[in-house]
């Protein structure tokens, strides 16, 4: 049941890209979390949680006030750091597991408000944009090794295909969705700065990572790689560069460098 619960995130995640219409993601998110609750993976009030943030998002979307945007922000971040609960992770390793909320937090954003490449020449601004991410990637590596943050270890992690998949579709994709789509949009409208919403964005999604690696080396360049996300959508103007570049930056972490969640 787990299995069928993330294959119909999956999907709903995808149809975004054919046909964004909500009668299609709405009704296969709902009969994900109804999964969800038989496969243990959510509670009655995970539902309620992730209930009351479609509420937001609904409002929102009919008047996108900063108070909406605050109220989003804090409840899909209380989640996203599992403050909250109602939720339970598939664990498939003693490091590693999958979570409905951190998708169901992304794809509401890239439902609701964030533009998706539909055409040639967007798909052509997301493939440069990719590429100056690639370009940043291998600087960030280079800067890893100097300092000794991470070590040349190459291999093919346990249950690669499992995490390949989960990196691009339960990490790379909702991530960007809702820190760069959704926080860093709108934080560099209300500052009237690209600047300051690309830092702040940057610090938020670093502090969301502490319960991740509290080391404080791996850490600065967790705000480096967001950074890197965030530079790759505003030179581009694409959410798939940034959700390109995260997804291979996190791939050759795993599978080139020393990486502590294995």
């Amino acid at each position: 049941m787990a299995i069928v619960t993330f294959l119909l995130l999956t999907a709903a995640l995808l149809s975004l890209w054919f046909k964004r219409i909500p009668l299609i993601w709405g009704s296969l998110l709902a009969l994900s979390v109804i999964t969800g609750l038989f496969a243990d993976l959510l509670s009655v009030l995970g539902v309620a949680w992730a209930s009351l943030l479609a509420l937001f998002w609904v409002s929102y979307r009919e008047k996108p006030t900063a108070a909406w945007f605050i109220a989003i922000a804090a409840l899909s971040l209380a989640l996203k750091i599992r403050f909250l609960p109602g939720f339970s992770p598939l664990c498939i390793t003693s490091k590693f597991g999958l979570g409905m909320e951190g998708v169901i937090i992304g794809l509401f954003p890239l439902a609701f408000v964030v533009p998706l490449a539909k055409n040639p020449a967007e798909w052509s601004g997301a493939a440069q944009g990719t590429f100056a991410g690639v370009l940043g990637i291998a600087a960030m590596a280079v800067l890893a090794i100097l300092t000794h943050t991470v070590a040349f270890d190459c291999k093919l992690p346990s249950v690669m295909a499992l995490r390949t998949f989960s990196n691009l579709f339960f990490t790379s994709i909702p991530e960007e969705g809702f820190y760069r789509g959704f926080l860093q949009n709108n934080l560099c409208r209300y500052f009237g700065n690209r600047a300051a919403g690309l830092l702040i964005t940057s610090v938020i999604f670093t502090a969301a990572h502490i319960f991740w690696s509290p080391d404080l080396g791996v850490l600065a360049f967790v705000f480096i790689a967001g950074l890197l996300y965030g530079g790759a959508y505003l030179w581009s103007g694409r959410i798939e560069a940034a959700i390109a570049t995260h997804f291979l930056l996190n791939l050759i972490h795993q599978s080139c460098f020393t990486y502590h969640a294995m």
